[in-house]
């Protein structure tokens, strides 16, 4: 598993290099606001660190984790390992060095807050979510991911267009249909609201782990 985990640093240096400093825009585009960058800084730039570590790992792969793998004293239960390391890791990371940042700028009026512990939940709970990509990746491949990544995008601006045609259209009646979730979703308390997303993140997290075990070993090399 070492040395899966050394490749997978050294084949995607830039990127871990672009992940260290991620955090310096969030601070410089929030701290720009009279309220200066919050701590939601902190989840935003780990988060961000571990997916575009992990998903670059997918790029720079390009489905030869097996072909690699063979040629080491490694296992395919290694090789699963490894990924969902890599993710841990590559947050973990990203958020020492917005931390790093943080205590560098907090003099400034860039910083407004550190870091607190329902960010570490909030970290842990988008870590989880996010690992569902693993398994996809190690099922059908790296181009699978970026066909749903791009879907997902798609879907998104899509969204965001019929939401601006709806609003222009009917202002009123739909402003209201959006302020009743919005409202929804704010009663609930802060703690309880992101420990569900806890929750959430620990199921999904576990589902992959789980998932990844199951049909990774049995994959033919042939494949």
């Amino acid at each position: 598993m070492k040395a899966l985990f050394v490749r997978d640093l050294l084949t995607q240096r830039w990127i871990i290099l672009l992940a260290a400093v991620y955090s310096l825009f969030f601070f410089g585009l929030f701290g720009l606001t009279d309220e200066g960058a919050g701590s939601m800084v902190y989840v935003i730039a780990a988060i961000a660190s571990g997916f575009m570590i992990t998903l670059g790992s997918f790029k720079a792969d390009r489905g030869s984790t097996l072909t690699f793998m063979l040629s080491l004293p490694q296992t395919r239960r290694d090789a699963v390992n490894e990924k969902f390391l890599l993710l841990v890791v590559s947050t973990v990371f990203g958020l020492a060095c917005a931390g790093i940042f943080g205590l560098v700028l907090s003099p400034t009026r860039l910083v407004s807050s550190w870091i607190t512990p329902l960010d570490l939940v909030r970290i842990a709970a988008g870590t989880g979510i996010f690992s569902v990509a693993i398994p996809v990746y190690l099922r059908l491949g790296h181009r699978a991911i970026r066909v749903i990544m791009i879907g997902v995008l798609a879907v998104g601006i899509l969204l965001q267009l019929v939401l601006g045609l709806l609003l222009a259209l009917s202002p009123g009646s739909f402003s209201s249909v959006i302020d009743t979730v919005i409202e929804w979703y704010t009663a609930t308390p802060l703690v309880e609201r992101n420990l569900c997303w806890l929750g959430a993140g620990v199921v999904l997290g576990g589902a992959a782990y789980g998932v990844s075990l199951w049909f990774y070993p049995r994959r033919d090399v042939a494949e």
